[in-house]
């Protein structure tokens, strides 16, 4: 029998269906074997989501002003 010499369906690439191991427990973004999630207290975290909800930046807080403007708040009221 003769097969279709035009079929092209060979040539393509097979289609791989990767299926995901997690799902951030905030965004529900997939996460695939290999990627790099968080897991805090049994709840998993996708990398921008620990970077936008659990990231914190230091400042020193200037207690002499701080104090000085509540005394002056008292003053002034």
């Amino acid at each position: 029998m003769l097969e279709n010499l035009n079929d092209n369906s060979c040539l393509e690439p097979p289609k791989y269906s990767k299926d995901y191991v997690y799902r951030c427990d905030i965004c529900d973004e997939e996460i695939f074997e290999g990627d790099s999630y968080y897991e805090i207290d049994s709840l998993i975290y996708c990398p921008e989501c620990m970077e936008m909800h659990f990231k914190f930046t230091a400042i020193s807080t200037d207690m002499e002003g701080y104090l000085s403007d509540l005394e002056h708040e008292d003053i002034t009221n």
